[in-house]
């Protein structure tokens, strides 16, 4: 309950606006780069799981893939079946954009697949 005649500082007035428009802009602008990402063109490469954590939104992953000679990282949440750390699943990632990239952890990479195109390969 705020107390009678309570005026909030100007700091308050000013920069809490500020920060949650900035924000809601960045929110804006990463969830048109990924749907710009997927719109285009897009490939397939092997990511590795590397860490497993929890979060205030469920349980979490972290991965790694290389496109080229560049490695990228990933998070998506997490699936029970998956093996972390050392697990190796399909990896989608955009061309325009490499580092906006899905993780299938219900498709494991096969044994017998142990490299791939640089660039990895068309689906």
């Amino acid at each position: 309950m705020v107390p009678e005649g309570y005026i909030p500082s100007k700091l308050v007035v000013v920069v809490s606006p500020i920060i949650l428009g900035s924000f809601l802009i960045y929110e804006i602008y990463a969830s048109i780069k990924y749907y710009r990402a997927f719109s285009g063109e897009v490939r397939y490469t092997i990511g590795t799981t590397t860490k497993r954590y929890i979060q205030s939104s469920g349980r979490e992953i972290n991965y790694t893939y290389y496109i080229k000679d560049s490695v990228y990282k990933g998070h998506a949440g997490y699936a029970y079946q998956s093996q972390v750390p050392g697990g190796k699943y399909w990896v989608k990632y955009s061309v325009e954009y490499p580092d906006v990239s899905e993780i299938y952890q219900n498709m494991p990479v096969p044994a017998c697949i142990d490299t791939l195109p640089p660039n990895g390969f068309r689906g």
